[in-house]
């Protein structure tokens, strides 16, 4: 969705079919279809919890645990893969956020954002 979001959209256009894809970003929050929801809003900004693993793994930070704890509870309890690294480096994030902003009109990019993790 991150890479071919206007693609897929102009494809489900043209063939007249629609694309889901709700649960990629944000899980149940209604961020998708905000804009149908409250008809008449603007979206300036928009502020969340993109990635699960990296907030289960700040909040034991934030209680006194290690981050390689941290992030080894996550893996024992299936929250973490056992590659995070995408979620870890800041990349599974950054897609949410192009996403998203595809979903408001904004036209923003991975090649313009500054992406940073724990590495």
């Amino acid at each position: 969705m991150a890479f071919h979001y206007d693609e897929l959209m102009e494809l489900s256009r043209r063939f007249n079919k629609i694309v889901r894809f709700k649960g990629t970003v944000m899980a149940g929050t209604p961020s998708f279809n905000v804009v149908d929801l409250l008809p008449g809003i603007k979206v300036s900004r928009f502020m969340g919890i993109l990635n699960g693993t990296t907030n289960f793994i700040l909040t034991r930070m934030y209680e006194g645990m290690s981050f390689n704890d941290a992030l080894r509870l996550a893996q024992e309890r299936g929250y973490a893969e056992a590659d995070p690294s995408l979620d870890i480096d800041g990349w599974d994030a950054a897609l949410k956020s192009i996403i998203i902003s595809r979903v408001f009109g904004w036209r923003h990019s991975l090649e313009n954002m500054e992406v940073r993790g724990n590495t």
